[in-house]
């Protein structure tokens, strides 16, 4: 696998406001996107503020939500693609039923669109990081990685013969 041509983020959040309020407490911290890759392959991150503030159901546990796309610019129908949602939990809410309980309503959202869950899941490790990939029919993939200090879950819904989403992850700055 290529490593992504990434330098680190040069901080999604120098892109405009970093956090806006959100029900319930939480809100939408684009600062949560500083640690993924700026690029992919040219392919350049993008926040996604309205999306991450539009979701509706978010759990107690999640304090703030980022939502970054990696999708080539001008393309509604690109191949390859990423989009990669973290969330920040509470203090002292993360473990590993609450984990399983995320990845497995995350999927059922994520595949519904592209038609479904389709069997498989495996866990391996991609760069420094345990991650969790579940499938979709539709050759879609979600990746699920656990971050700490603060708790974070970083999950991406991908698709394409580029691979994004492991790409994602190997290149996370931390």
């Amino acid at each position: 696998m290529a490593s992504p041509s990434a330098s680190a983020s040069p901080g999604a959040s120098a892109l405009g406001p970093p956090s806006s309020a959100l029900a319930g407490g939480r809100r939408v911290d684009r600062t949560l996107l500083d640690i993924l890759p700026a690029d992919i392959d040219g392919v350049p991150l993008q926040p996604d503020d309205e999306t991450a503030a539009a979701i509706d159901g978010l759990p107690e546990e999640v304090e703030a939500i980022a939502i970054g796309l990696y999708i080539q610019p001008g393309s509604s129908t690109a191949d390859d693609l990423a989009i990669a949602n973290i969330v920040r939990l509470r203090a002292g809410v993360f473990d590993e039923t609450w984990f399983r309980s995320w990845r497995e309503t995350y999927d059922e959202g994520a595949c519904k669109v592209a038609g479904g869950i389709a069997p498989g899941t495996a866990e391996t490790r991609i760069g420094e990081h345990d991650t969790h990939i579940g499938s979709c029919k539709g050759a879609v993939h979600t990746y699920h990685v656990h971050l700490v200090s603060p708790d974070r879950v970083l999950s991406i819904t991908a698709a394409g013969e580029r691979r994004f989403g492991e790409r994602v992850i190997a290149g996370l700055t931390e």
